[in-house]
């Protein structure tokens, strides 16, 4: 199985975890992580990328963190409402009051504060965040590097990096070249995904892309089409995936557990 959830719409509607000793302090940090190259998408270019690193510490001096990567075309709210629903929710926290109505239609702010929640529970019991919220038989899928062409994909293999993602979906054209060269800079060892973003607005579009696209060898192409209504867009991915022959990761589509669900029982997603 494969699905790809957006970063800050994942944990929406995930049980949160019962804490043995009360919050006593939460801190709220803005940072502007400038990126060393441009990150090229078929939505944005972006030069900085703006996050909230939440922490939490409770009474016995344990410390949770979580962070929020507010992204609006991708979702979620502004990063001036992730900011406000933040500082709302420390001081309502701090009060005794109830976390949901400060994250109210803020997924990145709610998706912060549900992981550092996590991450504090895990902490308390001294064991990987990642036992705590899964189970052992769940597939692996391997980190890849987000590479722009064949000299960053070259750089990456040498870092050791097993597996490279590109951003399409602005030139199909140029999309081809860069594919190629990449291809011919690393071999056929390194596994290669891609992600158009959603910018393919059609199930046409996204077949005629994938048909040139996919002699490169694809691992998977993440949300080919744009993301509407679910249940529209489950039938659109599935027939993608049906008709291309190259696994579908969605992301921007999976929104909350139930459409996860919808997703794979359509056959839209690997």
């Amino acid at each position: 199985m494969i699905l790809s959830v957006s970063d800050a719409r994942s944990t929406r509607r995930r049980a949160r975890p019962v804490l043995a000793a009360p919050i006593v302090a939460i801190d709220v940090q803005r940072r502007e992580l400038a990126l060393r190259k441009p990150l090229v998408t078929a939505q944005d270019t972006m030069t900085v990328r703006t996050v909230f690193l939440v922490t939490v510490r409770d009474a016995d001096g344990v410390v949770g963190l979580g962070e929020a990567a507010p992204l609006v075309w991708a979702g979620t709210e502004t990063e001036e409402q992730c900011l406000a629903a933040l500082e709302s929710l420390r001081a309502g926290v701090l009060r005794g009051g109830d976390a949901d109505a400060a994250l109210h239609d803020c997924p990145a702010a709610s998706a912060a504060w549900d992981l550092a929640l996590h991450d504090l529970a895990a902490c308390r019991l001294a064991v990987p965040l990642a036992r705590l919220l899964g189970d052992s038989t769940v597939p692996d899928v391997a980190v890849n590097a987000l590479v722009a062409d064949a000299a960053g994909a070259s750089a990456a293999v040498d870092q050791g990096f097993e597996t490279l993602k590109v951003k399409v979906g602005r030139s199909l054209d140029a999309d081809v070249i860069r594919l190629r060269a990449i291809r011919e800079a690393v071999g056929p060892a390194p596994a290669l995904r891609i992600d158009p973003n959603g910018a393919w607005v059609s199930v046409s579009q996204a077949l005629r892309a994938l048909e040139q696209l996919a002699p490169y060898a694809l691992e998977y192409v993440e949300q080919p089409i744009a993301a509407g209504e679910i249940g529209t867009t489950a039938r659109a991915l599935a027939e993608v995936r049906e008709r291309s022959g190259v696994a579908v990761a969605p992301d921007e589509s999976v929104t909350g557990v139930e459409e996860a669900r919808l997703l794979l029982a359509t056959g839209a997603a690997d």
